[in-house]
């Protein structure tokens, strides 16, 4: 069975400071993981160590104690990254949220 992943991003943007919680599933190993403020958007990127039996991640975002998912991102457009790993091998990913302002 294939299960996707989903990464808790949280990031305050107040004074330019960023601060960030990632809460992997745990059929993924998370290695690495960053969100940078750009000038209009903020950029995710991570990687994984493993990736068992993972279709894909799915972000969201919290804000003042709302949750949101980033339902625009991800190459369709529709908010799902597919899995790139394997149970033996990670990838690397990488995300603009152009809405994080």
């Amino acid at each position: 069975m294939l299960f996707p992943a989903v990464l808790i991003v949280i990031w305050w943007m107040g004074s330019g400071a960023t601060a960030v919680s990632a809460a992997p599933a745990r059929n993924v190993t998370l290695a690495v993981f960053t969100a940078a403020q750009q000038e209009n958007s903020v950029q995710l990127t991570w990687s994984t160590a493993t990736e068992l039996d993972t279709i894909g991640f799915r972000i969201e975002r919290e804000v003042d104690g709302t949750v949101t998912a980033l339902d625009w991102i991800g190459p369709n457009a529709d908010g799902f990254i597919p899995a790139e790993g394997s149970p033996t091998l990670g990838a690397n990913y990488l995300v603009v949220d152009e809405t994080a302002v």
